[in-house]
């Protein structure tokens, strides 16, 4: 076979392809921006005047931590129990130790710091508006620690073992409810377990200060951020607990001057106790007027003024102090251990 004979083989036997294209429905050229303008030149210039004028959309960065209080109790949704359900679940907790002694003294402590969480919320105004203290964590854990400190001699106060209430299911949250059936009498406790277990005087207050610091260092990790290393985080809370130490001890000697038998100890007792507010609380503020110079003196007066108040104020935190520690005092053991220590008062109604 010649060379031409081959290569006509050759195009006969190839195969032809033909393109998946040619069978679909053709698709009409887009328009000329030409050919826009030639029919609504208005709306031409508007379409090119937006893409350009257009923002580039970007979503915003998430909020680390939250800002939620980690003691505010959600609101409690509506649900219906039947009987057994509800004999089911108090058979379980009691397994469990629900109405055990170190199991309520964690419960009810906690009760107790929301209330202290909910009186200072209450009070906001007149701690950092009229008493025109720094919004700072400092002042946070100092307004907090005043409370705590207010309440824990009454916490020491408790008996070493009492007849406890079984508290039913579910309870209420907040410290000026009852929380155990009225009807129901107490329960005494063992001997055998009175002394395998902490007495009273030493558990509330040991739960109550977890929970204060516990309070503290959430609001901590909120203020540093989310990137703040652990080390800090610690430092920062040794620092804290030094504070609650100092503050601690100086007013055990206050309450000390004022059960002294000596009326001269007696009659110191409210001065060294408006010294420990004002290092505590409202030294943060500064005292005095500025050095000349550095304002306007037409607002010389305005400083002389506010420092006058601060001795009002002063007075007011120092009457709440009074009147809440003879509050507390007058709350029986059986209802400081069921956590029904009652509403905290204002500071204005002191």
């Amino acid at each position: 076979m010649s060379y031409i004979s081959r290569r006509a083989a050759q195009v006969l036997l190839r195969p032809t392809v033909i393109p998946l294209r040619s069978f679909s429905t053709p698709t009409p050229p887009p328009p000329s921006t030409a050919s826009m303008a030639d029919v609504n030149p208005a709306s031409a210039d508007a379409a090119a005047s937006s893409s350009k004028d257009a923002a580039p959309k970007f979503s915003p960065p998430a909020i680390f931590p939250a800002p939620v209080d980690p003691y505010k109790q959600p609101e409690p949704a509506k649900a219906s129990y039947s009987e057994t359900q509800l004999k089911l679940v108090r058979g379980l907790a009691k397994m469990m130790g629900y109405n055990s002694r170190a199991t309520t003294a964690i419960r009810e402590t906690r009760r107790m710091m929301t209330g202290i969480v909910d009186a200072i919320e209450r009070d906001r105004d007149f701690w950092y508006e009229e008493c025109r203290l720094p919004p700072t964590y400092q002042t946070f854990f100092q307004l907090h620690l005043l409370y705590v400190l207010i309440l824990l001699p009454r916490l020491r106060a408790l008996p070493a073992s009492i007849a406890s209430h079984k508290h039913p299911i579910p309870e209420s949250q907040t410290p000026d409810q009852p929380r155990h059936t009225p009807d129901v009498p107490p329960t005494p406790q063992s001997s055998v377990s009175s002394i395998l277990v902490k007495p009273h005087y030493d558990s509330y207050p040991a739960e109550f200060i977890n929970h204060f610091f516990e309070l503290a260092e959430s609001q901590m990790r909120r203020v540093l951020g989310r990137g703040e290393r652990e080390r800090v985080v610690t430092k920062y809370m040794s620092e804290m607990a030094e504070q609650w130490r100092g503050a601690g001890v100086g007013l055990d000697y206050v309450l000390g001057l004022q059960s002294s038998s000596q009326p001269a100890d007696v009659e110191l007792a409210d001065a060294e106790l408006a010294s420990w507010i004002w290092r505590n609380l409202f030294g943060s503020r500064g005292l005095g007027a500025p050095a000349p110079g550095l304002v306007d003196p037409s607002m010389a007066d305005e400083f002389g003024i506010k420092e006058v108040e601060m001795t009002e104020q002063l007075e007011q935190v120092i009457r709440f102090v009074r009147k809440e520690m003879a509050r507390l005092d007058r709350v029986s053991h059986r209802d400081v251990l069921d956590g029904n220590i009652g509403r905290w008062g204002s500071v204005k109604d002191a």
